[in-house]
């Protein structure tokens, strides 16, 4: 794998870009499943990986919608209530790109319903976030 990155002009499999992203984050976000899998092996533990914003793999599929993604992800020992620096879980991700069939997997993965009086609470005095619980998108 570290080969084909190098080959490719890529920054090394444990390397992060400018925003904290690993290479994982980057093929989990295109739905390359095959590749995710050989960047796991690579290193092994980053299936919970932070980017500089706090997302982990798990939101950048819930947030694309790649569902086969998002259940490989989960057997692998994605977390389901890891929030981003912004209080986003991979559930409010799903929701906010009507994903449902990941909303659903997720739920029966163990991820906790959000509270919208919890969430308006969070986002009242910043940039309105364009979620459900928002009043007009940003």
């Amino acid at each position: 794998m570290q080969a084909l990155l190098e080959a490719a002009g890529a920054a090394p499999a444990g390397c992060a870009d400018a925003q904290g992203q690993l290479a994982l984050h980057l093929a989990v976000r295109r739905g390359h499943a095959g590749v995710a899998a050989a960047l796991l092996d690579a290193l092994p533990g980053s299936v919970n990986a932070r980017t500089a914003k706090r997302w982990t793999p798990l939101m950048y599929v819930c947030r694309w919608g790649h569902f086969e993604v998002a259940r490989w992800l989960l057997q692998v020992g994605a977390d389901v209530e890891l929030a981003s620096s912004d209080g986003r879980t991979p559930l409010s991700v799903a929701r906010d790109g009507s994903h449902q069939r990941i909303v659903t997997l997720l739920i029966t993965a163990g991820a906790q319903e959000e509270d919208s009086a919890a969430q308006a609470t969070q986002c009242a005095g910043r940039r309105l976030c364009g979620a459900p619980w928002c009043a007009e998108p940003p």
